[in-house]
This record gives structure tokens, sequence and C-alpha cells, in this order.
């Protein structure tokens, strides 16, 4: 409830505005939808089926993501979404690429001990042009990523309800791709049993036996996401795409 009347008051004043106006300036206007190269037509709804195909970077190919990064004065979460915006646009030969992501949304201290699920999904905007670097297109994407942080605290519906976008039924409004890099920084402990999850391993912690449960989630939710995770010093990922589409 803390929570809830803190973000409530903030929404309604001058800092709600300015988390809007940024938002508003990024996003405003319209934008054509993403148009994948699909095996099957779009349906009019979404069954929001999905599955899954799994991937993995050796260690040596890890080991130049971390290299680059530090050579562009980036993070590896934002030289991946790099590469997957690259990727979207060569499928697509769209300019503009947008790609959903998930934020902590606890910019304040005092909320980093409470239960709870306040992730808010933000956009991420990357206008491409055919003579753009790659490292020009880090650079740009690193200034976008470090706003959008500082703006995390504005709600996907109430950017969605303001910014009125042209929907579409079986479309997601604001994006159709999605991106993650999860960090199990709290978790190191467990870190192997959340990742690659086809193990009899088991662990102890705090008293509690744990082994891995393998559970399909979160495929078909967009047409198509990246998920990347490290584990042993290789980045593994998963790509998650709607059966309905391919």
């Amino acid at each position: 409830t803390d929570y809830v009347a803190w973000q409530a008051e903030s929404l309604a004043g001058a800092d709600g505005e300015r988390l809007w106006a940024y938002w508003r300036d990024r996003l405003h206007g319209p934008r054509p939808a993403l148009s994948l190269p699909t095996d099957r037509p779009r349906p009019a709804l979404s069954s929001f089926r999905g599955a899954s195909v799994a991937l993995q970077l050796d260690a040596a190919s890890t080991a130049r993501v971390r290299e680059l990064s530090r050579e562009l004065g980036a993070t590896p979460f934002v030289l991946l979404l790099a590469t997957f915006q690259a990727f979207l646009h060569a499928l697509t030969g769209s300019p503009d690429i947008v790609v959903g992501t998930p934020a902590f949304a606890r910019n304040k201290p005092e909320y980093l001990a409470i239960v709870g699920d306040f992730v808010n999904s933000v956009p991420l905007a990357a206008h491409l042009e055919p003579t753009l670097r790659f490292r020009d297109l880090v650079a740009q994407l690193r200034t976008t990523v470090l706003w959008a942080l500082d703006a995390q605290d504005y709600p996907l519906p109430l950017l969605v309800q303001r910014l009125q976008p042209e929907r579409e039924s079986g479309r997601s409004p604001l994006f159709d791709t999605f991106f993650a890099l999860q960090r199990f920084d709290q978790f190191r402990d467990l870190e192997r049993l959340l990742v690659g999850a086809e193990s009899d391993e088991t662990q102890d912690f705090g008293g509690l036996r744990l082994s891995p449960w393998p559970l399909d989630q979160q495929e078909g939710q967009f047409d198509l996401a990246l998920q990347m995770m490290e584990q042993g010093g290789r980045l593994h990922g998963v790509l998650k795409y709607s059966t309905d589409l391919f």
C-alpha cells in the first residue's frame, strides 16, 4: 500500500509530468508496426501460444561481448540489445525499432526490501539508417537506456492510455518484440539452478533442498522475445516466439 500511495502521488505531481513528457517526446506520432517475415498470416486475435529455441555463446564469444562493451563504454545489456535491434532491422528493413524490456521499478531504497513484483515494461526505441555503424547504434542505445531507466516508474498501461497508439487486436500496443538480460546478483548461490533447468542438481538454501523444475512460460506473449543470461562464463539465451506466426 505504501508503494501504491507513493506511485499515485508521484504521477499526479511534477515528477509524473516530467516522466510523461519524456515518453511522449520519445514515442509520439504514428509508428508503423514491425513486419517480421512470418510463416503464417497474423490472426485477428492472438492465442498467446508459443514455443522456444535455446541458444548459447561459447566462452570466447562471451568474453568478446564483455571486452567490446568496455571498448564502447556500454554495458553488456546495451551491446546485446543493440545486436537484437540490428537483427530485427535486418529482418524487416524498418528504420524504427521499438523493443520492450523489463525494468526493476524500485528506484527508492526504502522499496528494495518490500515483497512484491513492481516490474514495469518500458519501450526502447532505436532509429537505424543504412549508413549507421554498430558502435553508433550502441552509443544511441546507451543514452536511450539511461533515460528509460530514469523514467521507468511511469506505468506502461498509463503510457498506452495517454499515447493512444493505433490498436490492433492481434498485437501488443507499443512493441511486438521483447528483450531481457537476466541477472541473479541477489541469488548467486542459486544461479546454476535458475539457468538451465534440465538438471538433477540440488542445492541447500536456508535449510531447503532446492532442485530445478523446467517450466515453459511467457512463450507467445510477443511475436518474438530474446531472453539472455550468463552462467559459468557463457551467455545462454532463449528465443520465445508466437506459434500463431512462426
